[in-house]
């Protein structure tokens, strides 16, 4: 096996591990040892190990990827491109960081996560899949599901002894039967909407386009989907295509922090959520990110 590896970037201030320990990451992706890896398919069908660590520290970031294939140069571009949008290398969110710094809630929450970058799924398709397996359970209940998903059906590649793993496939999904997906821990009701995501991409809807639309637009298409609604829509919008001016304000965990930092452990509406997430700007969903990592998450850094 021919490796390479190439090293990218990334707009400081920047912490690989402390954006992995903030929120794991989803399957098939691990996080092991300050490495992160998973397969990766490229636009011509080609799965792609790699294993991404960062060198540097959080003010000088570089991020070395270890290619566990032979690639061409524009695959290896493809690949680069995947990683700083799976990752927002190149994501500067220091208009943000001015925006927390004249809140005094905020202020104190940036100075430990300001390293953090909000988290993101690698492309749309697999943030809708994503979006409907949170529904209504924790988050570590959603990642096990989703991992059971992968191994159950995602398609893989052997280096060496270990296994790297891909995301299911859109057609993989719409052929699974109903008791296929309940075998890999789905309920009915998500097994069904879930073939029926996997079936629209497969007949030729790309989720990528909801990122040119107009938000009204691409909330009306989303929630045309069976088993979509604005919360998973929301969620899908900001973690899977970056619309970073969105904010799902129905989160349980946002509502909680809402309610805890901002209205004295009174409960907080969605409607609570966004009157105070005007004030953010285009930065909602990042914003909020934060807010909830510090939190819900922030013993565990």
């Amino acid at each position: 096996m021919e490796k390479q590896k190439c090293l990218l970037k990334a707009s400081p201030p920047f912490s690989l591990d402390l954006s992995m320990r903030a929120t794991q990451p989803a399957a098939p992706a691990t996080y092991e040892n300050g490495v992160l890896a998973r397969a990766l398919r490229l636009s011509n069908g080609r799965l792609v190990p790699v294993e991404v660590r960062q060198i540097g520290d959080s003010e000088n970031p570089i991020v070395e990827v270890e290619l566990l294939a032979k690639v061409d140069g524009k695959e290896r571009r493809e690949i680069v491109k995947m990683l700083d949008r799976f990752l927002c290398l190149s994501d500067d969110l220091k208009p943000a960081h001015k925006i927390m710094q004249r809140d005094p809630v905020l202020n104190s929450i940036l100075e430990k996560l300001c390293a953090v970058r909000p988290w993101t799924s690698l492309n749309a398709y697999e943030s809708m899949i994503c979006g409907v397996l949170f529904q209504q359970i924790s988050l570590n209940a959603a990642f096990s599901i989703i991992r059971s998903l992968v191994l159950g059906l995602g398609d893989s590649v052997v280096v060496g002894d270990r296994i790297y793993y891909d995301f299911p496939r859109p057609e993989a999904l719409a052929r699974a039967s109903i008791e296929r997906l309940r075998a890999c821990r789905l309920s009915r009701n998500k097994a069904v909407y879930v073939k029926g995501i996997a079936q629209a991409v497969v007949e030729g809807f790309n989720p990528e386009q909801l990122g040119k639309m107009p938000l009204d637009e691409a909330l009306e298409v989303l929630r045309g989907f069976k088993g979509i609604g604005l919360w998973t829509a929301e969620l899908i919008l900001a973690t899977g295509l970056k619309r970073w001016e969105v904010v799902p304000a129905d989160d349980l965990g946002i509502k909680r922090a809402v309610s805890r930092f901002y209205m004295g452990g009174k409960t907080a509406s969605a409607n609570d959520v966004r009157e105070v997430a005007e004030a953010w700007g285009p930065y909602k969903w990042p914003i909020a990110y934060y807010l909830l990592v510090a939190s819900e998450r922030m013993q565990r850094l």
